[in-house]
Protein backbone atom coordinates (compact mmCIF):
# COMPACT_ATOMS: atom_id res chain seq x y z
CA UNK A 1 0.00 0.00 0.00
CA UNK A 2 2.63 2.32 0.88
CA UNK A 3 4.35 2.01 -2.60
CA UNK A 4 1.45 2.95 -4.49
CA UNK A 5 0.69 5.85 -2.18
CA UNK A 6 4.37 7.03 -3.03
CA UNK A 7 2.83 7.44 -6.72
CA UNK A 8 -0.30 9.20 -5.48
CA UNK A 9 -0.20 13.39 -6.57
CA UNK A 10 0.99 15.43 -3.59
CA UNK A 11 -1.93 17.58 -2.92
CA UNK A 12 0.84 20.50 -1.43
CA UNK A 13 2.05 20.77 -4.88
CA UNK A 14 0.18 23.23 -7.39
CA UNK A 15 -0.44 21.52 -10.84
CA UNK A 16 0.23 23.58 -14.19
CA UNK A 17 -2.35 23.76 -17.29
CA UNK A 18 0.39 23.12 -19.34
CA UNK A 19 1.56 26.28 -20.75
CA UNK A 20 4.58 26.84 -19.14
CA UNK A 21 7.62 24.25 -20.52
CA UNK A 22 8.53 22.53 -17.40
CA UNK A 23 8.72 19.01 -16.98
CA UNK A 24 5.45 18.79 -15.24
CA UNK A 25 3.21 20.22 -17.95
CA UNK A 26 6.09 18.47 -20.48
CA UNK A 27 5.00 15.39 -19.57
CA UNK A 28 1.12 16.25 -19.17
CA UNK A 29 1.33 17.50 -22.49
CA UNK A 30 2.56 13.90 -24.00
CA UNK A 31 0.56 12.11 -22.26
CA UNK A 32 -2.93 14.00 -23.75
CA UNK A 33 -1.29 13.81 -27.32
CA UNK A 34 -0.63 10.46 -26.70
CA UNK A 35 -4.20 9.55 -25.87
CA UNK A 36 -5.38 12.38 -28.73
CA UNK A 37 -3.58 9.94 -30.81
CA UNK A 38 -5.03 6.67 -29.93
CA UNK A 39 -8.44 7.96 -30.18
CA UNK A 40 -8.01 9.37 -33.82
CA UNK A 41 -6.16 6.11 -34.75
CA UNK A 42 -9.25 3.96 -32.91
CA UNK A 43 -11.62 6.37 -34.92
CA UNK A 44 -10.17 5.75 -38.79
CA UNK A 45 -9.53 1.82 -37.95
CA UNK A 46 -13.20 1.84 -37.25
CA UNK A 47 -14.43 3.88 -40.06
CA UNK A 48 -12.65 1.74 -42.38
CA UNK A 49 -13.57 -1.68 -40.74
CA UNK A 50 -17.04 -0.10 -41.62
CA UNK A 51 -16.32 0.61 -45.06
CA UNK A 52 -14.43 -2.66 -46.01
CA UNK A 53 -17.54 -4.51 -44.60
CA UNK A 54 -19.97 -2.32 -46.41
CA UNK A 55 -17.82 -3.27 -49.38
CA UNK A 56 -18.22 -6.92 -48.89
CA UNK A 57 -21.86 -6.48 -48.22
CA UNK A 58 -21.86 -4.69 -51.87
CA UNK A 59 -20.29 -7.63 -53.52
CA UNK A 60 -21.74 -10.29 -51.40
CA UNK A 61 -25.32 -9.56 -51.84
CA UNK A 62 -26.28 -6.42 -53.10
CA UNK A 63 -28.11 -5.21 -56.45
CA UNK A 64 -25.95 -4.69 -59.41
CA UNK A 65 -26.78 -3.46 -63.23
CA UNK A 66 -24.24 -4.84 -65.30
CA UNK A 67 -22.90 -3.22 -68.35
CA UNK A 68 -20.85 -5.10 -70.86
CA UNK A 69 -17.57 -3.76 -71.32
CA UNK A 70 -17.35 -2.25 -74.65
CA UNK A 71 -19.74 -0.88 -76.93
CA UNK A 72 -22.08 -2.74 -79.64
CA UNK A 73 -21.20 -0.56 -83.27
CA UNK A 74 -24.90 -1.13 -84.84
CA UNK A 75 -25.82 -3.26 -87.88
CA UNK A 76 -24.05 -2.41 -91.14
CA UNK A 77 -26.28 -2.01 -94.40
CA UNK A 78 -28.32 -5.34 -95.48
CA UNK A 79 -26.70 -7.43 -98.06
CA UNK A 80 -29.14 -10.14 -100.00
CA UNK A 81 -28.37 -13.84 -98.49
CA UNK A 82 -27.44 -14.59 -102.22
CA UNK A 83 -24.59 -12.52 -103.22
CA UNK A 84 -23.36 -12.86 -99.26
CA UNK A 85 -23.03 -17.01 -100.06
CA UNK A 86 -22.07 -16.55 -103.98
CA UNK A 87 -19.01 -15.10 -105.40
CA UNK A 88 -20.12 -11.26 -105.48
CA UNK A 89 -20.13 -11.04 -101.06
CA UNK A 90 -18.01 -8.09 -100.16
CA UNK A 91 -14.94 -8.21 -97.67
CA UNK A 92 -17.09 -8.03 -94.59
CA UNK A 93 -18.54 -11.11 -95.03
CA UNK A 94 -15.26 -13.25 -95.92
CA UNK A 95 -12.50 -12.29 -93.13
CA UNK A 96 -11.78 -14.68 -91.03
CA UNK A 97 -10.47 -14.28 -87.16
CA UNK A 98 -12.12 -10.60 -87.28
CA UNK A 99 -14.92 -11.42 -84.47
CA UNK A 100 -18.32 -10.49 -86.08
CA UNK A 101 -21.59 -10.54 -85.26
CA UNK A 102 -24.10 -11.23 -87.89
CA UNK A 103 -27.54 -11.28 -88.22
CA UNK A 104 -30.38 -12.69 -91.32
CA UNK A 105 -33.35 -10.78 -91.65
CA UNK A 106 -36.37 -11.04 -93.97
CA UNK A 107 -36.95 -7.81 -95.66
CA UNK A 108 -40.46 -6.10 -96.54
CA UNK A 109 -42.78 -3.89 -95.37
CA UNK A 110 -41.28 -4.36 -91.70
CA UNK A 111 -38.06 -6.08 -91.63
CA UNK A 112 -37.85 -8.67 -89.46
CA UNK A 113 -34.75 -10.22 -87.75
CA UNK A 114 -34.44 -14.29 -87.96
CA UNK A 115 -31.20 -15.18 -86.47
CA UNK A 116 -28.36 -13.46 -84.54
CA UNK A 117 -24.85 -15.17 -84.33
CA UNK A 118 -21.41 -14.68 -83.99
CA UNK A 119 -18.59 -15.70 -86.06
CA UNK A 120 -15.45 -15.13 -83.85
CA UNK A 121 -12.44 -17.55 -86.15
CA UNK A 122 -14.72 -18.46 -89.28
CA UNK A 123 -15.87 -15.95 -91.58
CA UNK A 124 -19.76 -14.66 -91.39
CA UNK A 125 -20.44 -16.46 -95.26
CA UNK A 126 -18.79 -19.76 -93.61
CA UNK A 127 -20.75 -19.32 -90.47
CA UNK A 128 -24.00 -19.36 -92.85
CA UNK A 129 -23.19 -21.55 -94.81
CA UNK A 130 -22.82 -24.10 -91.75
CA UNK A 131 -26.55 -23.35 -90.98
CA UNK A 132 -28.38 -23.10 -94.53
CA UNK A 133 -25.57 -23.65 -97.45
CA UNK A 134 -27.46 -27.25 -97.97
CA UNK A 135 -30.64 -25.91 -98.86
CA UNK A 136 -29.65 -23.87 -101.78
CA UNK A 137 -28.88 -26.40 -104.34
CA UNK A 138 -26.78 -24.12 -106.32
CA UNK A 139 -24.15 -24.34 -103.41
CA UNK A 140 -24.29 -28.32 -103.08
CA UNK A 141 -23.42 -28.23 -99.77
CA UNK A 142 -23.74 -31.61 -97.43
CA UNK A 143 -26.80 -31.35 -95.15
CA UNK A 144 -26.02 -32.08 -91.42
CA UNK A 145 -25.56 -35.27 -90.19
CA UNK A 146 -27.84 -35.12 -87.45
CA UNK A 147 -30.63 -32.03 -87.89
CA UNK A 148 -31.21 -29.59 -85.30
CA UNK A 149 -35.02 -30.04 -83.51
CA UNK A 150 -37.41 -27.30 -84.73
CA UNK A 151 -38.17 -25.31 -81.63
CA UNK A 152 -35.53 -26.17 -79.58
CA UNK A 153 -32.34 -25.37 -81.76
CA UNK A 154 -32.38 -21.48 -83.06
CA UNK A 155 -30.54 -23.07 -86.46
CA UNK A 156 -33.37 -25.50 -86.85
CA UNK A 157 -35.57 -22.51 -86.52
CA UNK A 158 -33.58 -20.65 -89.22
CA UNK A 159 -33.47 -23.53 -91.53
CA UNK A 160 -37.55 -23.67 -91.36
CA UNK A 161 -37.82 -19.73 -91.83
CA UNK A 162 -35.71 -20.64 -94.83
CA UNK A 163 -37.24 -23.37 -96.38
CA UNK A 164 -40.99 -21.48 -95.84
CA UNK A 165 -39.29 -18.82 -98.01
CA UNK A 166 -38.11 -20.78 -100.88
CA UNK A 167 -41.59 -22.46 -100.90
CA UNK A 168 -42.37 -19.23 -102.61
CA UNK A 169 -39.67 -17.56 -103.64
CA UNK A 170 -36.38 -19.60 -104.73
CA UNK A 171 -33.79 -16.69 -104.90
CA UNK A 172 -34.49 -15.90 -101.38
CA UNK A 173 -34.65 -11.95 -102.14
CA UNK A 174 -36.30 -11.00 -99.26
CA UNK A 175 -33.81 -12.49 -96.71
CA UNK A 176 -30.50 -10.62 -96.13
CA UNK A 177 -27.67 -10.49 -93.86
CA UNK A 178 -26.04 -7.98 -92.15
CA UNK A 179 -22.52 -7.61 -89.70
CA UNK A 180 -22.22 -6.29 -86.64
CA UNK A 181 -18.88 -5.38 -84.75
CA UNK A 182 -18.10 -4.64 -81.11
CA UNK A 183 -15.87 -2.25 -79.93
CA UNK A 184 -13.89 -3.50 -76.22
CA UNK A 185 -13.32 -1.01 -73.42
CA UNK A 186 -9.67 -0.14 -73.06
CA UNK A 187 -7.48 -2.94 -71.92
CA UNK A 188 -10.44 -5.57 -72.67
CA UNK A 189 -9.20 -7.88 -75.26
CA UNK A 190 -12.10 -8.36 -77.94
CA UNK A 191 -12.24 -12.82 -77.32
CA UNK A 192 -14.68 -15.01 -77.92
CA UNK A 193 -16.49 -14.95 -74.78
CA UNK A 194 -16.66 -11.14 -74.60
CA UNK A 195 -18.10 -11.60 -78.38
CA UNK A 196 -20.69 -14.58 -77.13
CA UNK A 197 -21.81 -12.24 -73.98
CA UNK A 198 -22.42 -9.51 -76.92
CA UNK A 199 -24.21 -12.02 -78.90
CA UNK A 200 -26.52 -12.90 -76.09
CA UNK A 201 -27.80 -9.36 -75.17
CA UNK A 202 -28.92 -8.34 -78.54
CA UNK A 203 -30.64 -12.21 -79.14
CA UNK A 204 -32.40 -11.22 -75.79
CA UNK A 205 -33.34 -7.49 -76.44
CA UNK A 206 -34.17 -7.98 -80.39
CA UNK A 207 -35.87 -11.41 -80.08
CA UNK A 208 -35.45 -13.05 -83.43
CA UNK A 209 -37.85 -14.74 -84.89
CA UNK A 210 -36.15 -18.18 -83.98
CA UNK A 211 -35.37 -17.34 -80.28
CA UNK A 212 -35.26 -20.08 -77.99
CA UNK A 213 -35.02 -19.17 -74.21
CA UNK A 214 -33.42 -22.40 -73.26
CA UNK A 215 -30.69 -22.34 -76.07
CA UNK A 216 -27.62 -21.06 -74.12
CA UNK A 217 -24.94 -23.12 -74.91
CA UNK A 218 -21.50 -22.52 -76.71
CA UNK A 219 -20.43 -23.92 -80.41
CA UNK A 220 -16.39 -24.12 -79.13
CA UNK A 221 -16.13 -26.34 -81.96
CA UNK A 222 -17.95 -24.75 -84.55
CA UNK A 223 -16.45 -20.91 -84.17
Amino acid sequence: MSELQEHWPDPSRRYHGGGCGCGQCTSRLGSIDRLAHESISAALAHAQQGRFEADLATKAGGPRRLTLPGNFNGWMLPHPLMDVLGSASGADFNRRRAYLLYRIARQGGRPEALYIGMAPSASVRERVLEHIGDLVRSLNRTPPKTPPQVGKSEVANLRAEIKKELSTARNLKNITVQVGTVTPDRGIPLDAKLLHAFEAALQVTERPTTYVGGAWTFEEDRL
